[in-house]
């Protein structure tokens, strides 16, 4: 009797943990399945921490004049990168033309026999006149016929610029 007592004890526990397991499926079952209809995603159901907050959204309207100022955002970078391209080709053809003029003033000058480190062309005359002492020599030199006149010197890459003194306001 033993024996078949413990057989009938082995199933009827079987049977005990089925139909816990079956009626933990159906629980389940019944507090997802209003929340799948609704739409809901299980991930939030099962979740240990704090529910998720709704993230507002844009509206369309909105989200596309975004996109129409972002693509104009950008059609002005690439006209700001052209102008920058065609800004260090003028400078280049600058510089170009500036070694060109101090070319021509070293062989005018070889022909005359000019000391190009005494004497350099005023461009705004476009005479040959006394070269600048550098601010820290002792003795004055004489200016050119025009005070403030740039003047094209050997090694030179572009002639000195002078600005306008400002006047002070009251």
């Amino acid at each position: 009797m033993s024996e078949r007592n413990k057989k009938q004890n082995a199933e009827s526990s079987r049977q005990k943990c089925l139909v816990v397991a079956l009626a933990l499926l159906l629980l389940t079952a019944f507090c997802v399945l209003p929340s799948v209809s609704s739409g809901q995603d299980l991930d939030d159901l099962f979740q240990d921490g704090p529910v998720s907050v709704v993230t507002p959204a844009l509206r369309e309207s909105d989200r596309l004049r975004i996109r129409d100022l972002q693509y104009q955002q950008d059609k002005v970078l690439i006209e700001m990168k052209k102008l920058e391209a065609r800004y260090a080709e003028l400078d280049h053809q600058q510089q170009s033309l500036q070694q060109q003029m101090e070319a021509v003033f070293r062989d005018a000058a070889g022909q005359l026999k000019i000391d190009v480190n005494k004497w350099a062309l005023d461009l705004d005359t476009l005479r040959i006149a006394p070269r600048p002492q550098p601010v820290g020599a002792a003795s004055p030199s004489p200016s050119p016929s025009r005070g403030n006149s740039p003047t094209v010197t050997e090694g030179q890459t572009s002639p000195p610029v002078t600005s306008p003194k400002k006047e002070k306001q009251p």
